[in-house]
């Protein structure tokens, strides 16, 4: 029924030079953090990949990069996705999926631990799940691309190809002129 992600952190010092800020490095909180929430929401798409902007908001820094974005988006005319990234402020950076029958909560899913948890629920009940792992988020996205180099695999169900990777700059780039436009007009 519904998605929301976030992710976000504090960045005390704006230093234009950092990648962060620097908009010929593609800096600013959608390109840097954004991408991970807007590119897990994806993985919910139907074969139109059908994301329609409802609601944004945000704000630019003096170099004209956001250093806060968040929307409410409608993908595949039905499930209500909540979207958000900062350099303001330390976010939640978790994701919450609401389901028919149980929600999920998946606790720090872009820089995750070696053990982490996911949380699984309703009104009736409530199980939280652990998850252990030998290697480090990067050790495993290491492991999986050399499998699949490997392997030869071409469609990994698991991996974002080319033509994903297009749409959801697309999208992103959508989002950040959204929030430019309304920033401009105000």
């Amino acid at each position: 029924m519904s998605i929301k992600a976030e992710f976000g952190f504090y960045v005390k010092k704006i230093k234009p030079e950092s990648r962060l800020f620097n908009k010929e490095l593609g800096g600013g909180s959608i390109l840097d953090v954004g991408c991970y929430p807007l590119s897990f929401i994806s993985l919910f798409s139907d074969e139109t990949n059908e994301i329609k902007f409802e609601k944004v908001c945000g704000s630019f820094v003096s170099k004209d990069v956001d250093d806060f974005a968040e929307a409410k988006i409608i993908m595949n005319n039905k499930i209500e996705c909540y979207v958000k990234s900062s350099f303001k402020e330390n976010l939640k950076n978790k994701i919450e999926i609401k389901g028919t029958k149980k929600n999920l909560i998946i606790n720090n899913p872009w820089l995750p631990d070696k053990k982490t948890t996911l949380e699984i629920g309703n009104n009736e009940s409530y199980h939280k799940e652990f998850i252990n792992s030998e290697f480090s988020l990067y050790a495993n996205q290491i492991q999986k691309i050399s499998e699949s180099f490997e392997k030869k695999i071409i469609n990994d169900k698991y991996l974002v190809n080319i033509d994903e990777s297009v749409k959801i700059m697309k999208n992103l780039t959508n989002w950040l002129e959204l929030i430019r436009k309304q920033y401009q007009s105000s």
